[in-house]
């Protein structure tokens, strides 16, 4: 694998060549400190794939929360590996649920979001939100029987590990 970066300003980064979970999750440390670059990373075993419909956007959000929950020392992937570089979303994941319940805040911050950013699509944030706590709360329930999912591709057809 060959990466090419600006050493001098990854220098200023805490254990950013030293740590690979800390390199990995360099995005997240440029948007909490303000930062307007872009990195890109040359032959990352998986592939990002965006989706264009709300069919294959709920296997996406699935296979995002099992990964979460199931692998998290897989690199300190997504969420958990957030966790280390904004530490203002420590207790987002805990809340979260709470906040998808209870209706009143997703419903309001569905049709603000809709209205502010002039796209009606934010109006499903409220049911993307508790399929997300209720994937969350699922998966824990899972972690606690001992019962582990495969590490797979978003669609689920490539077992990775």
């Amino acid at each position: 694998m060959g990466t090419m970066v600006d050493r001098e300003y990854f220098n200023t980064i805490p254990g950013a060549f030293e740590e690979g979970d800390v390199f990995t999750h360099l995005f997240y440390y440029m948007i909490e400190s303000g930062s307007k670059n872009v990195i890109m990373v040359k032959d990352d075993p998986l592939t990002h794939y965006s989706v264009d419909s709300l069919k294959a956007y709920f296997p996406k959000i699935k296979w995002r929360i099992i990964n979460n929950v199931h692998f998290e020392q897989q690199g300190n992937n997504g969420f958990s590996g957030r966790e280390k570089l904004q530490p203002s979303i420590k207790y987002k994941k805990y809340l979260f649920p709470l906040y998808s319940y209870t209706l009143f805040f997703s419903l309001f911050d569905s049709v603000y979001y809709s209205i502010t950013r002039k796209n009606g699509i934010f109006l499903l944030h409220w049911i993307l939100c508790i399929y997300v706590a209720s994937q969350i709360i699922y998966q824990y329930f899972l972690k606690i029987i001992h019962k582990r999912p495969q590490f797979t591709s978003y669609d689920g057809k490539k077992v990775i590990m």
